[in-house]
């Protein structure tokens, strides 16, 4: 059984500070009446949103405008009793003040057996406290209260209808179960699309590596096809060298014995101009010495005429007078000197003629070495041919000798091609980097183990997926919870049928099995017709939503007992006899629990109710009584 007691209200919306017992009494009626904007509600509020954090309407801090300078925050305290066992909760809203020693802030406080639990946070300590009361705020609000501007079960939308009938039945278990399954399904399914793709990035790296594999398979053919005819290549290249060489030596001492022929020929030819260079060099010789010879004829000719013209002169021109003594000279004299003069004279004349004919003879000759010299010279530049082309043969001789270096050259080049080739013949294929056969293989045969094992986990997998499938569709809306649910709806079926004879109408919950998602369906009938719910007064609606509540709190009652029933302006749109129905209804369940009603009606009153009265003084909801 739960059942509260005392609750101390702080700063909660218009109540400053405020106790109140909702165990006050064990059983019966209390009537909290108060004039409409006293704040009233608020009393339900606080008790509501002690219990699970949320406003049923409104803010929870004390309104601005009615603020004392005290004022702290928010604070709402309630103690309560299950099974036997006692329970505290604190809960406070922008607390400035402190709970037993701590910051009270925005925290949540709970105690058992007067403990503080101390091991969880503001989120553990809610779910211990749900779990404990075992009551979810929407459950809460339909059976234990019956509030004013509450959504009414009647009004709500099939899916909250179904989700409030759950929670009643506490046949959450089969939606857990189903939500579990589901969670569990989206868990394997998320871990077998997981699976399936990494299946086929292996799929695309096999691929990707078989594909490798064959490429590096053809780079290494293509290798050793290059290899081989590398190979071939160089032992053609080999052949054509020694070949050349062979062709070499050949042709070199073949044109050797033409050469040396040919220049044993120009030899012997030779021998027959070997005095032609002197006999050239001494006609030079004679040529430059007649030449000599001539001009000292020349410049004897001339010396000889110079002195023959002095010494006619010196005839025509004979003094008088001695030049020295000064003595006359005599006709004899003259004569003798004349005669002197002109010996002098012939004798010059002779030598003229001497020096002629030794000019003359001088001349002859050297016309005639001039015209040896020519005849030397052509001699001489066929002697020179014949020297350049001696010169020639011997130099292509020397250069044929020399061809044996070519050849040399030809045998070391061979040697080295040789030994090129035994390199190359010992060449092994080496792969680039990340084309290694072996390494890819077996990065490839990883590959295939790996899609092996995920292959065998999806077939698991698979097998697993199948089986909560199983189990979902058992626990889904179209499985075992819509005929489970008829079941449990015709308890409350049956309860609403006590309450037919006092309200006159006829409330028939059932299941749509032909609905999607198995939605609960609700009929109102009235002696024997169909009405629709939205045609009836507000007065009417009120009725079947309260005979409604009445039903299912008493189906709840029995898995979910608890003392406490708070009626929020129950009477609201009903007529004087609809009141009566219903007081005395709430009569009839007040010898089993404490029933709370809240009313702005002052002079309302049912028979052995007690009366809390609540006024608004100075802006502040107060208990007067």
């Amino acid at each position: 059984m739960l059942s509260f007691h005392k609750m101390r209200i702080e700063g909660f919306a218009s109540i400053k500070y405020l106790e109140f017992d909702w165990g006050a009494r064990e059983m019966g009626i209390t009537i909290i009446s108060a004039r409409n904007g006293s704040g009233k509600s608020k009393l339900i509020n606080a008790l509501y949103w002690a219990l699970f954090g949320d406003s049923i309407s409104g803010a929870v801090g004390m309104w601005e405008h009615i603020r004392p300078k005290e004022y702290k925050g928010t604070l709402v305290e309630i103690n309560f009793e299950k099974d036997g066992e006692e329970y505290k909760i604190i809960r406070c809203f922008e607390y400035k003040g402190k709970v037993e020693g701590r910051a009270g802030k925005n925290g949540l406080f709970f105690y058992s057996g007067g403990k503080l639990d101390l091991g969880r946070d503001k989120k553990g300590v809610q779910s211990r406290i749900n779990r404990l009361i075992s009551y979810s705020k929407e459950l809460f609000l339909n059976t234990v209260i019956f509030g004013q501007k509450q959504q009414r079960l009647m009004d709500d939308k099939s899916s909250n209808k179904k989700k409030f009938f759950e929670e009643a039945f506490e046949v959450t278990i089969f939606q857990d179960a189903y939500t579990r399954a589901n969670n569990l399904l989206s868990k394997i399914s998320g871990e077998f699309n997981s699976l399936q793709s990494e299946e086929k990035a292996l799929k695309r790296d096999i691929a990707n590596y078989k594909e490798r594999i064959e490429i590096s398979k053809n780079l290494e053919r293509s290798w050793h096809k290059a290899h081989k005819e590398k190979i071939k290549s160089m032992l053609e290249n080999i052949q054509d060298l020694e070949q050349e060489l062979e062709d070499s030596e050949d042709s070199k001492n073949d044109s050797i014995w033409e050469y040396e022929d040919q220049l044993k020929k120009l030899v012997e030819e030779r021998e027959c101009y070997k005095n032609v260079e002197k006999e050239y060099n001494e006609c030079q010789s004679d040529i430059s010495r007649l030449r000599t010879d001539i001009s000292l004829d020349e410049a004897a000719i001339k010396g000889c005429k110079k002195h023959i013209a002095v010494y006619t002169k010196n005839i025509e021109t004979f003094p008088d007078v001695c030049g020295e003594c000064g003595r006359p000279y005599t006709k004899k004299d003259k004569e003798k000197a004349t005669e002197t003069f002109r010996a002098r004279i012939d004798g010059f004349n002779r030598d003229i003629k001497a020096y002629t004919l030794a000019r003359e003879q001088h001349e002859k000759q050297l016309l005639a070495k001039i015209e040896n010299l020519s005849s030397l010279n052509q001699m001489k530049k066929e002697y020179l041919d014949l020297l350049s082309k001696i010169s020639a043969l011997e130099n292509k001789i020397l250069e044929a000798k020399k061809d044996t270096k070519l050849a040399e050259s030809l045998k070391s080049k061979i040697e080295r091609e040789k030994e090129k080739l035994i390199r190359v013949k010992l060449e092994r294929y080496e792969p680039e980097p990340g084309t290694k056969i072996e390494d890819l293989q077996s990065k490839l045969d990883s590959f295939t183990k790996k899609i092996k094992v995920i292959r065998k986990k999806l077939v698991k997998l698979q097998v697993e997926i199948n089986r909560v499938n199983f189990a979902k569709e058992t626990f889904s809306n179209k499985g075992i919870k819509p005929w489970l649910f008829n079941m449990l709806l015709e308890q409350v079926n049956s309860r609403l049928e006590d309450y037919e004879n006092l309200s006159g109408f006829k409330v028939v919950f059932w299941v749509d099995m032909e609905s999607a998602n198995g939605d609960i369906r609700v009929l109102v009938n009235r002696y024997g017709t169909e009405v629709p719910y939205e045609d009836l007064s507000g007065g009417q609606q009120q009725l079947i939503n309260l005979t409604t509540i009445f039903a299912i709190n008493e189906v709840v009652q029995e898995t979910k007992p608890c003392g406490l029933f708070i009626g929020d302006e129950l009477f609201e749109s009903l007529d004087t006899t609809n009141v009566e129905v219903v007081a005395n209804i709430l009569q009839d369940k007040a010898q089993e629990k404490n029933i709370f009603l809240v009313t702005h009606l002052l002079d309302f009153n049912i028979q052995n109710s007690a009366i809390v009265r609540l006024e608004n003084v100075n802006g502040f909801t107060t208990l007067l009584s």
